[in-house]
This record gives structure tokens, sequence and C-alpha cells, in this order.
């Protein structure tokens, strides 16, 4: 029997918070339940587009159910955002002067630099040109 991606995230879940609650050594439960605590907000995060319902494997864990709720929320948040400040597009960016694309890509990496990057019109663009030769991309 195949699992969804989600029910493994789900099963994961389950079984971090169940060992975090059996090992002696603080840290490391701690860090098993942080490791939970994620993966019910991701999973949550994703439901707001699909419109699952939580899954049975973490509505029966309060701590999980409140972290899955979280992530509902700011993925409907984000979605708010989005709709506020649209991003700019390749098209948009391609119609750039040279100049201007210079001036952009320099703010880009002074804010970047700084921690507030992803603010920038321009920022998917961007990153995904900065990317660019790096593994994965």
């Amino acid at each position: 029997m195949k699992m969804s991606h989600e029910m493994t995230k789900a099963l994961d879940a389950r079984c971090y918070l169940a060992m975090s609650r059996l090992i002696a050594d603080k840290e490391e439960a701690e860090r098993m339940e942080l490791a939970a605590c994620g993966l019910a907000y991701d999973l949550g995060f994703l439901s707001n587009h699909s419109n699952d319902p939580i899954s049975p494997l973490l509505a029966h864990e309060s701590v999980l159910i409140c972290e899955w709720e979280s992530g509902k929320r700011a993925a409907a948040h984000s979605d708010l955002l989005d709709s506020l400040y649209p991003m700019g597009s390749e098209e948009e960016w391609n119609a750039l002067s040279d100049e201007d694309k210079a001036e952009v890509w320099e703010e880009f990496h002074s804010l970047c630099a700084i921690g507030i990057g992803d603010s920038m019109y321009f920022y998917d663009v961007l990153m995904n040109l900065h990317q660019v030769g790096y593994v994965g991309h």
C-alpha cells in the first residue's frame, strides 16, 4: 500500500511526538517535538489550498492540532499578502532597461544581505537568476 506524501508527513509527526515523550535526553526530546510541530504546521499550510481536513493522525494531539491550524492561518495570510503585494514577472524584468536592471540587482543584493530582500517586487525573478548553477536549480 502506497502512502501519500501528506500521510507520511502526518505519520512522521505523530512518531516524532511520541518519541519526544519517551526520550530521557531533554534536548533530543525537544528536537523531536519541534520536528513534529514543524511537520504539522507544513501540513496545515498545504491544506489551505486543497481544503483537506486535518489528518486523523494529528487530530488527537492538541499540540499538533494547534500547529496544523497555525500553518493553515499562515497560508491564508500569505495568500492575502500575495494578492496585496504582487511580485514582478520575468516578462516585466526582461522589459527593463539594462540600467534599471543593474540598479534593481544592486538593491536586491543589499536587501538580501540584511535579510529583507523578499520584500522586493522582483524578488522571485532575481532569486531564480541568483541561484542558477547551484545544485538542484
